[in-house]
C-alpha cells in the first residue's frame, strides 16, 4: 500500500507491515496514497548513523530498506 512519509513515499508490504522507501520519490501524487501496488526494483538496505550528537530529523536505523529505481503499477 503506498503511503508518504516525512522522507519520501513508502510502500507498506501487507499483511506483514514492512515499510519500503522508495528512492529518489519525495512523495505519492495522483491520489495514490492508500492504493494498493505492486513495486519491482532493486532492494538496498541502508544505514543511517546519527551518533553525531546533533538534533536532526531523519530515518533512524542499522538497516533501512530501499527500492531502487522504483516501478509499480496499481492491484485491481
Amino acid at each position: 500500500m503506498a503511503v508518504d512519509c516525512k522522507a519520501g513515499a513508502v510502500v507498506i508490504s501487507l499483511p506483514d507491515s514492512a515499510r519500503y522507501y522508495l528512492d529518489g520519490i519525495d512523495h505519492w501524487k495522483n491520489n495514490m496514497v492508500g492504493r494498493k501496488l505492486s513495486v519491482s526494483g532493486e532492494l538496498l538496505f541502508r544505514s543511517f548513523d546519527v551518533s553525531t550528537g546533533e538534533i536532526v530529523q531523519t530515518i533512524v536505523g542499522d538497516s533501512v530498506p530501499f527500492i531502487l529505481n522504483p516501478q509499480w503499477e496499481i492491484v485491481k
